[in-house]
């Protein structure tokens, strides 16, 4: 095991300060879903929504953030992930209008949904005040839906509004195999 040098430190002091800053930067003053990063930021993503999540917890934890600033934050975030997410088995699309005026597309994609969930994990650990909302979503995702029990395999998406199995292949990038750990 070698232990970072004094540049290395510094370079991921930078770097965790800055994607913190960036993250929160990118969040809607109202919902406190982070932004899409590809120039549009009236629609969001779950990945960005689950990263802010864990650097918020992070960067408190870090005291990169004040403690209650990153809760509140986190709490206003969770208040507005509640609307949508108990009415579609524990999930949402891929790509939601980031004050929810409007849901488009049907689809959610484990390799990107996954990071949402992750960052819930993380975010009980760091904030006993919302552990219980925090449980009772996620134990309302419902895995199961997202494998095949003719095929006896898991699928690499769920469609919302069919109820079905979407992208029979599994994607095995790292991200995705995070979704399926969770599953399990």
């Amino acid at each position: 095991e070698t232990a970072l040098n004094k540049s290395d430190k510094q370079f991921l002091d930078k770097l965790m300060r800055d994607t913190l800053r960036f993250l929160s930067e990118a969040a809607d003053p109202v919902t406190g879903l982070t932004g899409n990063t590809q120039g549009d930021f009236s629609f969001v993503n779950s990945t960005p929504i689950g990263l802010h999540i864990a650097c918020l917890a992070i960067g408190s934890e870090l005291k990169l953030i004040d403690a209650d600033e990153a809760a509140a934050k986190f709490g206003k975030i969770l208040d507005t992930m509640e609307k949508i997410h108990f009415k579609q088995d524990g999930f949402f699309p891929n790509f939601i209008k980031s004050d929810l005026s409007t849901q488009f597309g049907s689809v959610m994609i484990i390799s990107d949904y996954n990071f949402y969930p992750v960052g819930m994990a993380v975010a009980r650990q760091v904030w006993p005040q919302y552990e219980a909302r925090i449980t009772k979503y996620l134990d309302s995702i419902k895995w199961d839906l997202l494998y095949n029990k003719e095929k006896n395999r898991v699928v690499g998406g769920y469609n919302l509004a069919t109820k079905k199995a979407a992208h029979e292949g599994l994607w095995v990038a790292s991200d995705a195999r995070c979704g399926v750990t969770m599953m399990v």
